[in-house]
């Protein structure tokens, strides 16, 4: 996927959590191109996008703690970090540092 490696920790959370971002990150890419933002409803009727509403609210705590106190899987691999910023994922009242 996009020239991304794989992270340096290659078992355990982090190759779970890097599997998960390459299944995810196309799918977030989908629909903000089809819609236009990152609002992802709860309900997918059409099942168009499953799991992209949890896996995201999941990966925005993520983004929080690490903005916050920079600890979490963004610490270990800030890549993964920077291409959700550059993809336009925010965090409620927070700025990102990229």
């Amino acid at each position: 996927m996009m020239g991304l490696e794989m992270p340096v920790l290659e078992e355990g959370n982090m190759k779970r959590f890097h599997d998960s971002f390459v299944k995810y990150y196309p799918m977030l890419l989908s629909f903000k191109e089809k819609f236009g933002h990152l609002r992802i409803p709860g309900e997918d009727p059409k099942n168009e996008f499953p799991g992209l509403q949890g896996w995201l609210k999941n990966t925005r705590s993520a983004m929080s703690k690490y903005e916050k106190n920079n600890v979490g899987r963004f610490a270990d691999e800030p890549q993964y970090y920077q291409l959700l910023v550059a993809a336009g994922v925010r965090v409620r009242g927070s700025t990102p540092s990229l």
